[in-house]
């Protein structure tokens, strides 16, 4: 199972938010790009990009600086934030992203997954972003009434093959992941998946890998790297 480390881009700078909320901010690096090459030193074999201030509709000059990471890294690097149409996807495979992440198009425009994923295959990822178990869209400000694995099933039949799977509730709290509900999440779709939110210790991995979940790939860990609560380099060494 893999451990992929999170860059949050808002304003050009790494930050984490709590819970997703944009006014709990913290930045952690002015340096995004160096954070990244960090990663990629430590021996990451992926990295998690998220434009949040696209995912919150504010243009910014994150777009440059994340092309310039794709650029420098030598590993993978899934995109996501604000990508809501075709030419946007398009643009970001072209520059050599690994992987494109959809979230609020997922739901607002359900065709466009379909002709990405008929283009691009998997190099397209849903995420599906869920508080209390409803999915949440727009930068996670607006709460939708779609389940979580109801909206996971109809992106299946669309050409879905990998979701990260985020609880919002627990995201940047460092409380623990909820194994349970991820877990049944897992077990109840047909796709690879990607956990996130509250990671806090290599027991959540621990956890995670004993449910016997075998389409949950990986996890994607923030906060608790940034605040030294984790060491990453430990476990991606075993």
């Amino acid at each position: 199972m893999l451990l992929i480390p999170a860059i949050d881009l808002k304003d050009g700078k790494c930050v984490r938010l709590r819970q997703g909320i944009k006014e709990k901010s913290t930045i952690y690096n002015q340096d995004p790009l160096a954070q990244a090459l960090h990663f990629e030193k430590l021996g990451s074999s992926m990295i998690h990009l998220v434009n949040l201030d696209g995912a919150f509709g504010i243009k910014s000059k994150n777009i440059e600086i994340i092309k310039n990471i794709i650029t420098q890294l030598n590993i993978p690097i899934q995109i996501g934030g604000g990508i809501r149409d075709l030419s946007t996807i398009e643009m970001w495979i072209d520059h050599g992203a690994s992987r494109v992440i959809l979230g609020t198009v997922a739901v607002k425009n359900p065709k466009i997954v379909a002709e990405a994923c008929k283009k691009f295959s998997n190099k397209i990822v849903a995420g599906i972003d869920v508080r209390e178990g409803f999915v949440a869209i727009e930068g996670w400000e607006k709460k939708t009434f779609i389940k979580g694995v109801s909206l996971a099933k109809q992106l299946i039949t669309l050409g879905i093959s990998r979701i990260i799977y985020t609880e919002i509730e627990n995201d940047g709290m460092q409380k623990g992941m909820n194994i349970e509900s991820i877990a049944n999440f897992a077990k109840s779709v047909n796709a690879k998946i990607i956990a996130s939110g509250g990671f806090s210790s290599l027991q959540d991995f621990e956890d995670l890998k004993s449910t016997g979940c075998e389409n949950i790939e990986g996890i994607i860990v923030g906060k608790a790297i940034y605040d030294g609560t984790f060491d990453l380099a430990t476990i991606l060494k075993k």
